[in-house]
């Protein structure tokens, strides 16, 4: 599917009229795993999509997080600028104490977002980890220091804290994400509601 993710829709995404930018980042948020190619344009709502994070309603601020992640592991840019892949991921990364952070908000739509995100980060360039065929546009796509190990031991350390802050959904989920970066069969809890996405995730 060709997400409509061009100029003016990212115009749209940061726009400061919060209902166009929520319209926009759910009309997004459908194809935002399934999507085929993105535009190099996109790229450049990175900052624009981190300044904005915590300043509009709870569902626009989980949606963006959610968009950094997909524009992170675009699959493929419709102008052929392939190489800007990498770079969009590492520009991501380097984001990732502001998306960190929303791990304990109050807002569990927001928590669940970061985590999901942060998770998807995380598992990038994990050398098992081949997200349904290898793709070397991510192989050392990390910011210059940044091992592919240490944002997934930050990010447990993460969960670590957050996850007995609030309830058992919130736990349960956190379980499968630490399932996910350990390369386990994540959990399946019997009470406790955990997010459908963590089934879509490829495993080694």
């Amino acid at each position: 599917m060709i997400a409509r993710y061009g100029v003016d829709f990212v115009d749209d995404l940061i726009s400061e009229d919060l209902e166009v930018a929520k319209h926009a980042a759910s009309e997004f948020s459908d194809i935002l795993y399934t999507q085929g190619d993105i535009y190099a344009a996109s790229f450049s709502a990175i900052p624009n999509l981190v300044s904005s994070l915590g300043l509009a309603s709870p569902p626009v601020t989980a949606a963006f997080i959610f968009l950094l992640g997909g524009i992170a592991k675009a699959d493929d840019v419709a102008d052929d600028e392939i190489s800007r892949i990498p770079q969009a991921t590492i520009q991501v990364i380097e984001h990732w104490e502001q998306i960190e952070s929303f791990l304990t908000v109050q807002s569990f739509e927001v928590r669940l977002a970061a985590l999901i995100t942060l998770t998807e980060l995380a598992r990038i360039n994990l050398p098992s980890m081949q997200y349904l065929a290898p793709r070397p546009a991510y192989v050392g796509a990390l910011p210059d220091g940044v091992e592919a190990q240490d944002l997934v031991e930050r990010l447990c350390r993460a969960i670590e804290i957050s996850k007995h802050v609030f309830d058992q959904d919130w736990r349960d989920n956190c379980e499968v994400a630490v399932a996910y970066l350990a390369h386990a069969t994540p959990p399946r809890p019997q009470e406790g509601w955990v997010h459908p996405y963590w089934d879509m995730l490829e495993r080694d």
